[in-house]
């Protein structure tokens, strides 16, 4: 699987995994609810090895890092805010995504981490994951 390919992939599988949360994605129009959590993601990519060489294919591991940032009412307290963070870090946290996409695997998710903006209260996850791309 491509880096490309993936994508949608890890896109796909939070959107199941947090059906009825607003999900704002890279480069596409989003505008937060007034009122209520919601979810920003976004890859970031790393560098790629070779994992293995061969006559017909080989393998490289394209590394990453998924960050899931959910955003609050400020002023409200952290619990339902922590409770999606805690729900969100579960989907990915130490998980190799069911065929035919396991070649993408989340390695352990940091704990919610309390950022401080303007206008929301939010927890961002952030977690390292792997691709695994056959090459011909």
């Amino acid at each position: 699987m491509t880096p490309a390919a993936a994508r949608p992939v890890i896109e796909a599988a939070i959107a199941t995994g947090l059906a009825g949360t607003p999900i704002s994605y890279p480069n596409r129009p989003f505008t937060p609810p007034t009122s209520g959590n919601w979810v920003k993601l976004d890859i970031i990519w790393g560098n790629a090895q070779v994992v293995t060489k061969g006559v017909t294919f080989g393998l490289n591991s394209v590394v990453g890092i998924l960050q899931l940032a959910v955003f609050g009412p400020k002023d409200k307290g952290d619990g339902p805010l922590m409770t999606l963070a805690e729900t969100a870090r579960a989907l990915v946290n130490r998980k190799r995504l069911a065929s035919p996409n396991q070649d993408v695997i989340f390695a352990a998710a940091s704990g919610p981490r309390p950022m401080f903006e303007e206008s929301w209260r939010s927890l961002v996850v952030s977690v390292p994951f792997q691709v695994r791309e056959t090459v011909s």
